[in-house]
Order: C-alpha cells, then structure tokens, then sequence
C-alpha cells in the first residue's frame, strides 16, 4: 500500500493536492549521470533518489515503517528501500511540513523542498531549474518512454 493511502487511512494527512509526484522522473534528475551506489551532496546523500540521513532518521521515527526493523541510511542504496522512503517524503512528510508551516501543499513547493529543504520553500525560494527538470521528464515518461 502507498504511504500516501497509508497516512491518508491513518488521519495523518489530508488529501489537499491529490497528484502523486512521480518517483520515475525525481530518480532521473537525482540519479542522473551517477554510477552505483549514487553517492552526493559530499556523501551526504545516497541512492538513486539521493535521501539524506535525517530523512532515513524522520522515516524511522513518524513513518508508516516505523514500529518495523529501523532502515539504515546505508540501505538507500536498495533502489526498493530508497523508492519507499522518497515516497513518504514526497508525498506524507513535505505536506505535513507545509502545512505545519502554513504553506501551499503545491508541485512547486513540494519539489523545491524536496531539492532544497523546506527552509528554503519558508524563504520564498524556488527549485526552478528542478522543477523544470521534473516537468521536462513528465513530459517525456507520458509520451510512454
């Protein structure tokens, strides 16, 4: 099951943008050009979807998982373990984050936190070359590549 359908189920979160964003393209734009174990931002990111340690940590402690053997920052290497918890970032942790912070739950905002930290969303700042990057590979996938 979906984190999302898992937090919407839950009461965690609610359904206030009810597109998905699509892990097929952030993998492209994270992964892009890597080689195996994708390794960046000065290794503190890893995987295919580049997820920090405080996220594995957050994901630990308030995700669907969490009463489960606890993940290890190392295990985003496992492109099914990295899929599960970008997930849940993406679509249960930045939302509630938004609205923790009185933020439009929006694709731009979601994305921009997702490439710079919600920090930067609370700044006013935009991910605008990666949401570009984002809209460019949605474009690409729906043409069914």
């Amino acid at each position: 099951m979906k984190p999302l359908l898992i937090a919407l189920l839950m009461g965690i979160c609610t359904p206030i943008f009810a597109q998905e964003i699509d892990l097929r393209a952030i993998a492209k734009i994270e992964s892009a050009g890597c080689k195996a174990p994708c390794i960046g931002d000065n290794g503190k990111a890893i995987g295919i979807y580049q997820i920090h340690k405080g996220v594995v940590a957050d994901f630990n402690r308030i995700g669907p998982r969490r009463s489960l053997q606890p993940l290890s920052h190392l295990d985003m290497k496992s492109d099914k373990e990295a899929g599960i918890v970008a997930d849940w970032y993406l679509n249960v942790e930045i939302p509630r984050l938004l609205k923790h912070y009185g933020l439009p739950d929006s694709l731009d905002n979601r994305l921009t936190a997702y490439n710079m930290g919600i920090g930067r969303v609370k700044e006013g700042k935009r991910a605008s070359k990666y949401i570009a990057k984002y809209n460019t590979f949605i474009k690409y996938l729906s043409l069914g590549a």
